[in-house]
């Protein structure tokens, strides 16, 4: 289980890196990369998130000594990537992952559709369904009340069903 699952070494490995250990930053990013993945995704297309992956990498090694909190990593972590993802602009792509919502979407126009929702919706949305991370796992990554999660999740997937309905 990874550390921002509740693993016990990892408010050290945050307290090390933020202290400035280049290992424990290491170990940190090896568990939060899939996730970094995820919040690019929900803005930009996979090849563009690859790319965009390495840039998040080394702007958080560099920002992340120094924090004022260890609860501040995981927000961090995932601001720098939303910020990068927003800069970059969201342009279509493949997504693989969400394919089972409607047997005959592809994943390019599924991440159309879920790039043109609210951006409090497009992200925990993402990371529910590329990472398959439960609500309460996902409000605490992104600094929210887990009823705000869940509820973004609920209308996030409505507002895909819905639009999917329409364009048939």
């Amino acid at each position: 289980m990874s550390s921002f699952c509740g693993r016990d070494d990892g408010l050290r490995l945050v307290q090390e890196a933020v202290a400035g250990c280049p290992r424990s930053f290491a170990r940190l990013w090896g568990e939060y990369r899939a996730v970094v993945h995820a919040v690019l995704l929900a803005y930009v297309p996979s090849r563009d998130a690859d790319e965009l992956l390495d840039r998040v990498r080394r702007i958080a090694a560099r920002t992340i000594p120094g924090l004022a909190l260890p609860a501040e990593f995981a927000p961090r972590l995932l601001g720098i990537a939303r910020r990068l993802g927003r800069q970059h602009g969201a342009r279509p792509g493949a997504l693989r992952g969400l394919l089972y919502i409607h047997s005959n979407l592809d994943g390019e126009r599924l991440l159309s559709i879920i790039r043109s929702l609210d951006v409090g919706l497009r992200e925990p949305l993402v990371l529910r369904l590329v990472l398959g991370l439960a609500g309460t796992d996902i409000a605490r990554l992104m600094g929210l009340p887990g009823e705000q999660v869940r509820h973004a999740l609920a209308e996030g997937l409505r507002c895909v069903r819905n639009r999917l309905e329409e364009a048939v």
